[in-house]
């Protein structure tokens, strides 16, 4: 496998930018920040109408005097209402696709890398949890439709379809929650706890179609093949 269990492939490269990842943050923070000038510019539209209301009263060419001074006080109401309903909706919204985006489920893998690399194996064990307690069902339910409805297992290595890479990077969850098992089981190893960590093995290979980016060598990995190798070797061990 060319050193991909080395701790410089699964420590050190998670501290920098993923590439090609990181477009879902800054997607979800844009949509965040368009829904929040959008709701910030429905709030002052009424003072911009009262603006426009007396440049109007003089425009009796454009419509009547009446109509000038009751047709924008109309549109003042409604742009008012518009303004309150995407505060309302804008926000939360916005706060929730940040929440819930693949990139968030990346982060935490992230910090449980790190202290794997760092050899801090329980605190590592513990990251990853995190990360397999929020977005575990998330990723089932991936592999579930994936395989349900027949679509083809990613290639492993490098791939160079940029439209195939970003259909792996947007299965953030299921990549992530897959190497953190696989995580979890590397880390049980380091304490000398082969049966947990076969445990934590089996549980990585339910994510056949789970993929992780190695940046050094350019190229995909497969948690659950990589987990069914670390099963075999430590069960040859042990007869």
């Amino acid at each position: 496998m060319h050193g991909l269990f080395t701790s410089r492939i699964f420590g050190t490269f998670v501290e920098r930018r993923v590439e090609r990842g990181i477009h879902m943050r800054d997607n979800a923070v844009l949509v965040a920040i368009i829904m929040g000038c959008s709701a910030v510019l429905g709030a002052i539209l009424p003072k911009i109408i009262d603006i426009v209301n007396e440049r109007l009263k003089a425009g009796k060419d454009i419509f009547s005097e009446k109509e000038a001074s009751a047709k924008p006080k109309r549109i003042r109401v409604w742009s008012l209402i518009a303004g309150l309903f995407g505060m309302a909706v804008g926000f939360p919204l916005g706060l929730y696709i940040v929440g819930s985006s693949p990139v968030k489920s990346k982060s935490l893998a992230t910090v449980a890398w790190v202290a794997y690399n760092n050899a801090n194996w329980v605190e590592a064990i513990m990251h990853a949890r995190e990360c397999i307690d929020e977005f575990e069902p998330q990723a089932l339910y991936m592999q579930k439709q994936l395989a349900k409805e027949k679509v083809k297992v990613p290639a492993i290595g490098i791939v160079r379809d940029e439209e195939t890479k970003m259909e792996i990077f947007n299965r953030g969850p299921l990549n992530d929650v897959a190497s953190c098992w696989f995580l979890i089981g590397r880390s049980l190893e380091k304490q000398q706890r082969e049966r947990d960590a076969i445990d934590a093995y089996k549980n990585a290979i339910e994510f056949s179609y789970a993929r992780v980016w190695d940046p050094f060598q350019g190229l995909f990995w497969p948690p659950a093949e990589a987990a069914q190798q670390r099963i075999d070797y430590l069960q040859e061990r042990r007869h």
